[in-house]
């Protein structure tokens, strides 16, 4: 597994993978997405890669594209990839998930995008949903709880 610790220094290894295997390899699409898109700020390229990674069913890609396709305002799009692996109903498997994108990220600063707020308030739960427990989620809050969760890496910049 690559590390995001080394960013500066791992360009190089992930090219070769990216050119060796003709666009095939799954983790190095998920990388080059990430620095794309929270190191250099190339959002074109960032979501291109992390499509790629996706598609090719490589479960931190999906989940990574998903969140920013949530964020982004493209809230079907990022429901149903969120729920082609049925994360909605087994939570234990998307937190273990979420605790590696995490770790792979929590060297990488993510700049705070204007409309991530006005994104998660278009599909905010009932308060019923007690918003404030994120280890809670019923099919009602998961998707806003998951863009919480992510929100918690991004810096305010």
């Amino acid at each position: 597994m690559y590390s995001f610790l080394a960013i500066r220094g791992y360009r190089q290894e992930v090219q070769k993978h990216l050119q060796t295997c003709a666009y095939d390899n799954r983790e190095a699409h998920y990388i080059e997405g990430a620095k794309h898109l929270f190191a250099l700020h190339d959002r074109t390229k960032g979501m291109r890669h992390l499509k790629i990674s996706a598609t090719k069913n490589y479960k931190r890609g999906k989940y990574m594209y998903a969140i920013r396709k949530l964020l982004a305002g493209d809230h079907v799009e990022g429901m149903n990839l969120l729920d082609v692996h049925k994360w909605r109903s087994n939570t234990y498997v998307v937190d273990k998930l979420w605790n590696q994108v995490k770790r792979s990220l929590h060297e990488v600063p993510i700049i705070k995008n204007n409309f991530y707020g006005t994104n998660m308030i278009l599909i905010m739960p009932p308060r019923a949903c007690k918003l404030n427990k994120l280890e809670n989620r019923c099919s009602k809050c998961f998707y806003y709880k998951e863009m919480v969760m992510f929100m918690e890496l991004v810096h305010c910049g």
